[in-house]
């Protein structure tokens, strides 16, 4: 039984190694954690749809206002997928709105791909397309790899982030309550009473909510 036991024990020992061994080979890596709300949010350099490489520093600054910048949205954003074209609406709203108070938007598309048949993917001409017909006013920046949408542990399309005028997250979440009928009365704008709070240097009501929506693969 002993020597059962020990010949076990050296099976195992032996197959613990090839068992991490073959998951490393298939890519898997344990879950890292999202970017803290509060904490400085993670800085990334992507393109726009004209070629412009934008840094998000640099998105932020503003030389009239003194040691501070501009507080930033991000939107994981998609031309194709359906949970977005219902908050494009919105957002072209709330941009028209606060763009001229010290915030700037910026979509994040995690889909752009350079091959057109690739299932799940967007090529750019499609994400051209759909840019101009839903009349989408602010850049979209083109997430080649999902490098910054990892970093950010981005879930779904849409989902934002809100980063104040100290480059900290401040809000991230849904934009909207995923509503299943118009004016339902649990109806929250979301991402608008993150902005107001952040824009009057008060404490967001809903620091984070969950996200809905298409499901970024990764």
């Amino acid at each position: 039984m002993k020597l059962l036991s020990c010949s076990f024990l050296v099976l195992l020992g032996t197959l613990l190694p090839l068992s991490v061994a073959a998951q490393k080979k298939k890519g898997a890596s344990p879950a890292k954690p999202r970017p803290p709300i509060g904490q400085v949010a993670p800085n990334f350099t992507l393109a726009d749809l004209k070629g412009r490489e934008l840094v998000l520093r640099d998105l932020r600054a503003d030389s009239s206002i003194k040691r501070e910048g501009r507080i930033v949205v991000l939107l994981w954003w998609s031309a194709t997928g359906p949970a977005v074209a219902k908050i494009d609406p919105v957002m072209n709203r709330l941009f028209k709105k606060y763009s001229g108070k010290g915030v700037r938007f910026f979509a994040i598309n995690p889909f752009v791909c350079k091959d057109p048949d690739r299932k799940g993917t967007e090529s750019l001409e499609i994400i051209r397309e759909f840019k101009r017909i839903r009349r989408i006013q602010f850049p979209v920046l083109l997430d080649w790899k999902k490098k910054v949408s990892r970093r950010y542990r981005a879930r779904h399309v849409p989902e934002v982030v809100v980063i104040d005028r100290q480059g900290a997250l401040r809000y991230r979440g849904a934009v909207v309550t995923p509503l299943k009928k118009a004016g339902e009365r649990q109806y929250r704008p979301y991402l608008e009473d993150a902005l107001r709070a952040v824009l009057a240097g008060k404490m967001v009501p809903l620091k984070e909510t969950r996200t809905w929506g298409n499901i970024i693969p990764y």
